[in-house]
């Protein structure tokens, strides 16, 4: 094939003769005859007679395939028909008919009479219902025979989350779960302003021994995508935090063991399981904001079908705060109540400010400790205050401060 120019390419002042032999080595980097360009050969890294690689021969195409579980979605293979590639101009937000997968790249050879192309430009498949599904059945097809490749070299451990992404579920259903799909909430999160990504900030890995499996009987949470934080699902969420329970980062396939498991709750069933709590000494009792708060020494926390167990923290739960019996602090969990928050704004930093030392004012009152009260209150102040000393009275219903002289 011989190509005439109108033009001297010498007269064109953006010519590069190296652009332009990439330019034609895109163009023919599948080609299956070898082209030159003044007398040099051409690449022709995806050719299938010069292919060295990984290659199915399937009913409708051969892919040829480069395997590693480090390849990410974002990077495309091609597809290609009688020499040229498809779908480069393609309106489609991708390449297509072009397979796009996480740890796969698929240089695909469409082969046969029956595929319908789009002419004259002959660079992308007619799009019609019959290409789109011999397309899908050939995508199909690919990942199938890759998996195969796959278990047959004994690498099922080291392709688990390509392989699940692939849809082959098959290939996996004997190997133990990664535990990097296994975690737990490692913070008390159930509060009403908490963002999702802050849900995913508060999961840790389970241990070794704390993973489920299929022969034990240990109750888990099988899901991530319905794991958030509202006024409905908060108590259970602080319960899944204090019994420790795990939530398997799941997907859908009713043949493995741990969609058939007893053990295994759906996070909507999750949710409506009852959640209830026991006092056992209580110490004094008030309110805030119209929520009740009830000081004292122990509490207890019972969860349907898990069990019970002791709280020995803060917490605003079931539309009460119940306040361990401690010195006076800063952390007590009045953000789990109130979000202090408007729709539409960020987070109000100083409100909450103010609203938590009225709230370890109602608790000091409660406790009858009137030194913490006002040891609290005078905190900021500390620096200004260093070796003084005042005399602090209540009377006819004021608060009267007098310097007391060393």
């Amino acid at each position: 094939m011989i190509l005439h120019l109108k033009k001297p390419l010498a007269n064109l002042k953006e010519y590069d003769p190296k652009e332009l032999g990439s330019f034609f080595e895109e163009l023919v980097c599948g080609f299956p005859v070898p082209v030159y360009l003044n007398g040099k050969p051409l690449s022709r890294p995806y050719a299938l007679a010069v292919w060295g690689g990984l290659r199915f021969d399937l009913p409708g195409g051969a892919a040829l395939v480069e395997l590693d579980p480090e390849i990410r979605f974002s990077e495309r293979g091609m597809t290609i028909l009688q020499g040229l590639r498809l779908g480069k101009w393609s309106h489609y937000h991708r390449e297509w008919p072009s397979l796009y997968l996480s740890g796969m790249r698929v240089y695909l050879h469409l082969q046969g009479p029956s595929w319908k192309i789009r002419v004259p430009d002959r660079d992308a498949l007619y799009e019609s219902e019959e290409n789109r599904k011999r397309v899908e059945i050939l995508h199909q097809d690919v990942k199938q025979a890759a998996a195969r490749h796959i278990v047959e070299q004994g690498e099922t451990e080291r392709f688990f989350e390509c392989l699940l992404q692939w849809g082959c579920f098959e290939a996996v259903r004997g190997l133990p779960i990664p535990s990097s799909r296994w975690s737990k909430l490692g913070l008390p999160l159930h509060r009403p302003h908490d963002e999702a990504e802050e849900i995913d900030d508060a999961l840790i890995p389970l241990q070794p021994e704390e993973i489920p499996g299929p022969q034990n009987e240990r109750r888990f949470l099988r899901g991530l995508s319905n794991l958030y934080a509202d006024e409905e699902t908060l108590d259970h969420l602080f319960a899944a935090y204090i019994f420790g329970i795990p939530i398997l980062d799941s997907w859908k396939d009713p043949e493995h063991w741990f969609s058939r498991a007893s053990a295994g709750d759906e996070l909507e069933d999750f949710y409506r399981r009852d959640v209830s709590v026991s006092v056992n000494e209580i110490v004094a009792e008030g309110s805030w904001w119209g929520a009740r708060v009830v000081l004292c020494r122990q509490f207890s926390l019972t969860l349907e079908g898990y069990g019970t167990q002791e709280v020995k923290k803060d917490v605003f739960i079931k539309g009460t705060f119940f306040i361990m019996d401690a010195p006076l602090h800063f952390n007590y969990p009045i953000d789990q109540a109130f979000s202090f928050q408007t729709e539409g704004e960020d987070f109000d930093e100083a409100g909450f400010d103010a609203a938590m030392e009225e709230f370890r004012a109602q608790v000091a009152t409660m406790k009858k400790d009137l030194c913490g009260l006002i040891r609290s209150g005078l905190r900021p102040f500390t620096d200004a205050l260093q070796g003084k000393a005042f005399a602090l009275q209540g009377r006819d219903g004021e608060i009267h401060v007098e310097a007391v002289r060393a």
